[in-house]
């Protein structure tokens, strides 16, 4: 499929805009343009160059002028919408300039408390939370990801699913009841108590994650029929293991 053709460009459009100082009440010169991109105006003007005057696509031109490929076809695209203004330039109320981009001690204290409130929350949900809050940071999820997993030292792991009931108040109560009793009644538990616990598995569970070169995807070879699940009880007491089946 053939690239759409660039339409002629205007890049003698005002890049500069009068603007009204109002300590000194004076008429000054202001940017109205910013020039945003880390490559330089010159590689992208040659790049529209090559794709209009020499038919070259946005992949070969600038691998000539040492622009990565989907940076290539950002610009093409971009000059493609507004063929006014060189791509790469943006306008100067567009961009957040002078924002703080370093973490501080508030920004680390408020992603461990998110964390805590929720450990399944994304990075883009993390740094959504972040922008809500903090309106003067400006940083990329990216950056949040390495400040997270470097400097804070968490990691996304498999979650371990926990039952809501286990920990609930009433829950605590019983617990602390038990205790109380314990404690009235001077439990000798080392002679007189017998801790009884079950644990239930299946035979046929297989290991979740897997190794596998880039882009191929991992499988392994599973049964065609599950196992039934499997329960184990045991009784120890501070002897040892009393019983086990």
């Amino acid at each position: 499929m053939s690239l759409p053709e660039l339409p002629e460009h205007d890049f003698e459009s005002l890049f500069y805009e009068q603007q009204l100082d109002e300590d000194t009440t004076e008429i000054t010169i202001a940017p109205k343009y910013i020039w945003t991109s880390t490559y330089s105006q010159k590689q992208v003007g040659a790049l529209l160059d090559l794709c209009k005057n020499q038919g070259l696509s946005p992949q070969v031109a600038g691998s000539k002028l040492g622009i990565k490929k989907t940076a290539a076809y950002e610009f093409y695209n971009e000059a493609l919408r507004n063929p006014a203004v060189l791509p790469g330039y943006k306008l100067a109320s567009e961009v957040h300039r002078g924002n703080n981009r370093k973490f501080g001690e508030d920004h680390r204290n408020f992603i461990d408390a998110l964390v805590a409130w929720n450990p399944t929350l994304t990075i883009d949900e993390i740094h959504y939370q972040l922008s809500e809050a903090f309106p003067d940071f400006s940083i990329h999820p990216s950056s949040v990801h390495h400040y997270m997993t470097t400097k804070m030292r968490l990691s996304s792991k498999r979650l371990r699913l926990l039952v809501s009931a286990r920990n609930s108040e009433e829950t605590r109560q019983k617990r602390a009841r038990f205790v109380m009793n314990c404690i009235l009644n001077d439990y000798d538990y080392q002679r007189r108590c017998i801790f009884i616990d079950e644990c239930g598995f299946s035979a046929s569970q297989i290991q979740s994650t897997g190794w596998s070169m880039i882009g191929v995807p991992v499988g392994a070879q599973v049964p065609s029929h599950r196992s039934p699940n499997l329960s184990v009880i045991g009784c120890i007491s501070a002897r040892g293991v009393i019983a086990f089946s």
